[in-house]
């Protein structure tokens, strides 16, 4: 089906336009690229300060959740950026419908603010904590196996021993007592098995604090000094375990093959053991000190990470504080929807992608539209004469139809009566209406 003089004129003034119009998009790219420097230097600062806020939350996340056992998630930058381009899922701007979020039920975020209350408070999508291990549960778990320890006598704790008396059987026949039998007390060295355990877990959850506390360089005076004081707390416990972890488990070397011997050997000989009097009482000393000072510690965790309270309603926040809330305003300087700085360089960047998109389709309307109609522009205006000076003759021949046309001029129709080089003779004059600054072309359809 041919094409309306309409579609003709317009496919023809889009092939000459494609230049202008991809040269116009090379310049705004230029324009664009320096301001989105600009713009990425300041989201920069902005990531900066952020970053050094998470190393701080960071690490007394480790040290809280190893303390009573609510694990944290921690951000990422890569989260941050999923923010801003508002991918699905994203934790600052949720967007996935009928996925209900404690605090937002239909599951999309609508305010230019971020939404608060998951990964940036140390919590998951639904705003909850999971669990790990912690001193909570491992400094009960020895001081239960200490006294179970205590409950026995000083010889069965330090040899892990009981010894049980030969009895005789009247018979008949009569049968004459046998030997004392000394043998493992097993709820004896089950209980120094399970303390042993408890006290090795709490020194991994120790060591993983003071790596974390160790791997920050705090600048609030207040903060610093409490750390000096829990990384004093730390060290102190992981000594004391170290220590009694080094002592033997028991000392079987009494020599005794009778009760009578056995539970009246001094037991004091066979010392050092892990059950002794003296260092089961350092080891248990040690861990109610660091019980003690865990909820000392707690209460000033809570208060550094501190808390943010966002109203649902516009999204503003109504309390922010802590490192939590630090944090949450300079996440707000990159990801709020309305001038943002990480939103304001994606936003720069799609630019760039939309113009590279547009010179692409550009190129591929003149691909397309080159394998239905033949163009050249003009060299010089018409002369009111059939003379035309061209770009380019190639393709035309005489006898060709042919129409000519410009941005403000109508379409007109001619034959091709004679081409010389680049000068094409048509059967009619063109008015010097036509003109190749206004975009003066002649073409044929194919």
């Amino acid at each position: 089906m041919a094409l309306t003089q309409d579609q003709r004129v317009a496919m023809s003034a889009k092939i000459v336009s494609v230049p202008e119009e991809n040269s116009n998009a090379d310049k705004s790219k230029a324009s664009i690229a320096a301001t989105i420097v600009q713009a990425q230097n300041n989201d920069n600062t902005n990531k900066l300060l952020m970053d050094q806020k998470t190393l701080l939350v960071n690490a007394y996340q480790t040290e809280r959740q190893n303390i009573d056992g609510l694990s944290h998630t921690q951000l990422t930058e890569q989260m941050v950026q999923d923010g801003a381009r508002r991918v699905l899922g994203n934790y600052f701007f949720p967007n996935e419908q009928n996925v209900a979020l404690p605090f937002e039920a239909s599951g999309v975020w609508k305010f230019f603010v971020p939404y608060y209350y998951s990964f940036a408070v140390g919590k998951t999508k639904f705003s909850a904590y999971g669990s790990v291990n912690n001193e909570g549960v491992q400094l009960p778990a020895a001081l239960a196996q200490i006294t179970i320890l205590e409950s026995k006598t000083l010889i069965t704790r330090v040899t892990g021993q009981f010894c049980s008396v030969g009895v005789a059987d009247p018979g008949p026949p009569p049968i004459p007592a046998g030997p004392d039998v000394i043998a493992a007390d097993a709820p004896t060295q089950a209980a120094l098995t399970a303390l042993i355990a408890a006290v090795n877990a709490e020194k991994t959850l120790l060591l993983a604090e003071q790596a974390a506390l160790n791997s920050i360089t705090e600048t609030d005076s207040t903060r610093a000094a409490q750390n000096t004081a829990a990384l004093t707390s730390i060290s102190t416990a992981i000594t004391a375990i170290n220590v009694w972890l080094a002592v033997t488990s028991f000392n079987t070397a009494h020599g005794q093959i009778t009760c009578a011997g056995f539970n009246s050997y001094n037991a004091s000989l066979l010392f050092p053991t892990k059950a002794d009097t003296s260092n089961l009482a350092t080891i248990k000393s040690a861990l109610n000190a660091r019980t003690s000072y865990t909820t000392t510690r707690l209460g000033q965790l809570n208060t550094n990470l501190g808390i943010i309270v966002q109203n649902t309603i516009d999204g503003a926040i109504t309390t922010a504080t802590g490192l939590y809330g630090e944090r949450a305003k300079i996440i707000g300087l990159r990801l709020n929807a309305i001038g943002g700085s990480l939103v304001q360089v994606n936003g720069l960047q799609n630019s760039v992608g939309a113009l590279e998109q547009l010179k692409t389709a550009n190129n591929n309307a003149v691909d397309v539209y080159a394998s239905v109609m033949l163009l050249t522009t003009f060299e010089a205006p018409a002369n009111g004469t059939g003379y035309l000076n061209v770009t380019s003759s190639a393709g035309f021949a005489a006898g060709n139809t042919v129409y000519v046309a410009s941005a403000s001029q109508p379409e007109m129709a001619a034959y091709i009566k004679e081409v010389q080089g680049n000068r094409i003779l048509l059967d009619r004059q063109v008015p010097p209406t036509y003109k190749q600054s206004d975009k003066a072309r002649l073409y044929k359809m194919l």
